[in-house]
């Protein structure tokens, strides 16, 4: 059992076409004949799935709209190879999108008629599914993930990418947000003897600003890193992360205007955020603040739904659950198939 990783480079497509069934078409028959209009492949190059979403063929109704997946055989048979030198036999594949979807669905988090946003940070990509009232709607892969963050501080310490992976991860646990007073810092100056603006800090529970304004009215006293800004000023890790959380917005908005505007569905309620870096609290905090969203969740897939063992691999699963949603997702399809 594997996944198949969020596709930014064309390697696996999803469409969600409406087919018209005729009196007796067979619809596997159906679906064949007309994924060639929606794939942007060479059908004999791909790998061919699909699962129907909405409608029945009736004699009244002859529509039905399905989720169509293309992956290139080559990615399947690379993966089947690695499988194959551990053992391993797979069974099914799936896209870690549609992954994390089942692993959501099983654990009851979704809400009835609402529009939910399904965001899966990966490694070096991330994907956004929007499900409304249940049904798959929309899905779209990002060329943005947990990677671009660390690169952020390798660039600005010039430490090692695994020095930088652990600076990233000390770093969470001392930035803490309260909805207390504002702080303020000291007016400081270049060693040329330029001002800097005086910065009001207010420390929000779910907030940061547009990378214009974050200096002028959000600057915090958080973690410093061990280099030093023009003049001597040391800069936080949020400032250091800034434009890396102004890419990530970017794509996420991009993808929430052709949800709503385009598909014209109803505007999004609730956000799940999974995946490596998803409890990364600037994450949380920048999509709560950009984002007009109702509420912006970790996922969370320990609950009465679910009976754990008390191993010692199942503990580093409580203690952080989102990130092995895909895993979840793919055991979540195996049990339906037992």
């Amino acid at each position: 059992r594997s996944s198949a990783a969020s596709d930014v480079y064309k390697r696996q497509v999803v469409r969600y076409p409406k087919i018209n069934i005729k009196e007796g078409e067979k619809i596997e028959d159906v679906v064949l004949k007309e994924a060639g209009q929606y794939i942007p492949f060479d059908l004999n190059d791909v790998y061919i799935s699909w699962d129907i979403i909405e409608g029945e063929p009736t004699k009244k109704a002859n529509q039905i709209q399905i989720i169509l997946v293309a992956s290139k055989k080559d990615v399947i048979i690379s993966r089947l190879n690695v499988l194959g030198q551990t053992d391993l036999q797979c069974s099914v594949f799936d896209l870690d999108s549609i992954a994390v979807y089942n692993a959501i669905k099983i654990s009851r988090l979704m809400k009835p008629s609402e529009s939910l946003a399904i965001f899966d940070i990966g490694f070096t990509s991330s994907s956004i599914h929007f499900v409304r009232d249940f049904r798959s709607v929309f899905i779209r892969d990002l060329g943005w993930g947990g990677k671009d963050m660390i690169d952020a501080i390798v660039k600005e310490t010039h430490r090692e990418f695994r020095q930088a992976e652990a600076m990233l991860m000390d770093s969470a646990k001392e930035i803490i947000s309260k909805p207390e007073a504002p702080l303020a810092e000291e007016v400081m100056e270049h060693e040329t003897g330029e001002e800097i603006i005086a910065e009001e800090v207010e420390e929000v529970e779910e907030a940061i600003p547009h990378e214009d304004s974050f200096e002028e009215e959000y600057g915090y006293r958080d973690t410093l890193l061990s280099t030093k800004a023009m003049g001597g000023r040391e800069k936080s890790i949020r400032e250091v992360l800034l434009p890396s959380m102004s890419r990530m917005i970017s794509e996420v908005k991009k993808s929430f205007d052709f949800y709503e505007h385009q598909l014209y569905e109803k505007p999004v309620e609730r956000m799940i955020v999974c995946g490596g870096v998803s409890c990364y609290p600037l994450i949380g905090e920048t999509l709560v603040h950009e984002l007009n969203v109702d509420t912006v969740e970790v996922a969370d897939f320990v609950n009465e739904n679910f009976s754990f063992s008390n191993s010692k691999t199942i503990k580093q699963f409580k203690e952080h659950s989102a990130k092995y949603s895909v895993a979840l997702g793919l055991v979540a399809r195996g049990l339906e198939e037992i």
